[in-house]
Formats: structure tokens, C-alpha cells, sequence
């Protein structure tokens, strides 16, 4: 049995959904605690420049789950899990 997470390569900014380049600096990834596991999403630069002096916690939450339902449902719906066993 593989318990590994699903790990979608970074395709897409997870604020604004601009497709991101391979090219090294043209994103931020960003890994998040919540409770026992880190959970990331991924910003492109512009995005990372407007939320430099930090973003709420409502919006880190919508990053993570868009960024978890690019590995599927079932992978979305147990990190909803996740976070919402964090609060």
C-alpha cells in the first residue's frame, strides 16, 4: 500500500489561476501547519507580491483546498478534513 500524498506539479497560481512557468522565481510555494501536517500552495509572482504582508486565513485556506482539488475529490475532501479538524 502507497500512502503518499498526491503531489500535482505546480501548473496554476493558486490565488488567480495563471498558468505558471518551469522558469526558477516566476512562483512562491508556500507550505502552511494545520494541526500535525504542512499543506502548500503555490502563488505566482504577482499574486505573492500582493499578498506579501500576509494574507488571512480565509484565503490560505481556499489556496490549500484549490490547490488540493487538482489531485482529485477524494484528495481534496481529506484535506478539507484536515483543516477543519485543525480549527
Amino acid at each position: 500500500m502507497n500512502a503518499r500524498a498526491a503531489r500535482p506539479d505546480p501548473i496554476a497560481c493558486d490565488c488567480c489561476g495563471k498558468p505558471l512557468q518551469p522558469v526558477y522565481g516566476s512562483f512562491h510555494r508556500v507550505e502552511r501547519e494545520f494541526g500535525w501536517c504542512s499543506l502548500p500552495y503555490v502563488l505566482c509572482g504577482s499574486c505573492a507580491l500582493q499578498h506579501r504582508r500576509g494574507a488571512t486565513e480565509a484565503k490560505v485556506r481556499e489556496w490549500v483546498l484549490t490547490r488540493a482539488s487538482r489531485a482529485g475529490q477524494t484528495w481534496r475532501a481529506a484535506v478539507a478534513q484536515i483543516m477543519e479538524n485543525a480549527r
